[in-house]
């Protein structure tokens, strides 16, 4: 199962298959697809293709991003039932995948913890997370939509090139605030610390509020008391 992939790492899939003896390769854009998606703070709605089925689904994990994650899980159970992997024909996995999306739920991936003011939990550490973190934001709350987006995150240091998603999230024009802090000071999974943090935000986007909070728990008060 491949999603989308730039050429470079398309090739390289290719590839790799190909010196591991891959019999069956199934790509987003050819052997599966997202024709609709609807993204809102309960789910999203999709219409997905597998081959040649057309299957409209109910997806209760919150982003879009969630979307492109569904349409591979159900090609690769089509597979799975295609290939005799799994029992079933086509309807017992129409269902299945309807069930299965339906109630699946990604703890910490866009996770909606609190409502007033609306609270939601997002793990993940790479600029990629952070890129679909962004584009989930613009899906969920428009433009015009009122109220303020304040972000309240620690970084960890270790991974590579750590200051780009302080970056990438600093750059969104939906993200009214950001108030840094660090729940790990020392080893291995050490964050960076909250000043340098800050100082990055305000490099890319000097008008930016930003605040370094010490203390996760004084960090979290501090950003619901600045939204709305």
């Amino acid at each position: 199962m491949v999603g989308l992939q730039d050429q470079p790492v398309a090739l390289a899939v290719d590839a790799l298959a190909a010196a591991c003896g891959v019999g069956t390769m199934a790509r987003r854009g050819v052997d599966y697809e997202v024709l609709r998606r609807r993204s809102a703070l309960d789910g999203s709605d999709a219409t997905l293709r597998v081959g040649d089925e057309m299957l409209d689904v109910r997806i209760r994990a919150v982003g879009g991003f969630q979307v492109d994650n569904a349409a591979q899980a159900a090609a690769a159970a089509w597979a799975l039932v295609r290939d005799g992997a799994l029992p079933g024909d086509r309807g017992a996995w129409r269902e299945a995948v309807r069930a299965g999306l339906g109630a699946a739920t990604m703890p910490g991936r866009m996770e909606v913890i609190a409502e007033r003011p609306l609270t939601l939990l997002q793990v993940g550490a790479s600029p990629v997370k952070m890129r679909a973190f962004v584009e989930a934001l613009d899906e969920l709350l428009p433009a015009a939509s009122s109220g303020r987006v304040v972000v309240c995150a620690s970084f960890l240091a270790r991974i590579h090139d750590a200051r780009e998603p302080v970056a990438i999230l600093a750059r969104s024009g939906r993200v009214s605030a950001l108030v840094a802090t660090a729940c790990e000071t020392v080893g291995d999974a050490a964050d960076l610390d909250p000043d340098e943090v800050i100082r990055i935000a305000r490099q890319v986007r000097p008008e930016l509020e930003a605040w370094a909070v010490r203390g996760a728990e004084a960090a979290v008060a501090k950003a619901r008391s600045k939204s709305w």
